[in-house]
């Protein structure tokens, strides 16, 4: 099923990150407006506008801790994360630096994410 892209390859990727807002691992709004601005067959393109919507949500996320709203936060986080991981999942060259950084993000990210699952354990 080809849902924005021709690209197999980017079509299955993005199903893939789709199929996470079930979880609330995504949102198919951010998905799909992200794979908008995404050139069709460019990998540089996909890594800098999926970057692009984690960093904004992860900015999100940090804003709703400040503000004291821990669900807003735990969500961007876990959304966040997510985004990240697909960002750097097409990145080609295993030499790539960027590899390493961004899923340094992503995995920050979920360890907030799980922090604040746990204080919900906790209450």
């Amino acid at each position: 099923m080809k849902i924005v892209f021709q690209d197999p390859t980017f079509s299955l990727q993005l199903l893939r990150a789709i199929g996470e807002t079930y979880y609330k691992g995504a949102d198919i709004g951010e998905c799909l407006s992200t794979a908008y601005r995404i050139k069709e067959g460019d990998f540089e393109s996909w890594y800098q506008e999926w970057l692009k919507t984690a960093k904004r949500v992860h900015s999100y996320a940090d804003e709703s801790v400040k503000s004291g709203h821990t669900i807003s936060a735990r969500e961007a986080y876990l959304r966040a994360s997510n985004y990240y991981r697909v960002a750097e999942f097409l990145l080609i060259n295993p030499e790539d630096p960027r590899i390493q950084t961004t899923w340094g993000s992503s995995k920050d990210c979920f360890s907030k994410a799980a922090d604040f699952f746990l204080r919900l354990l906790n209450q």
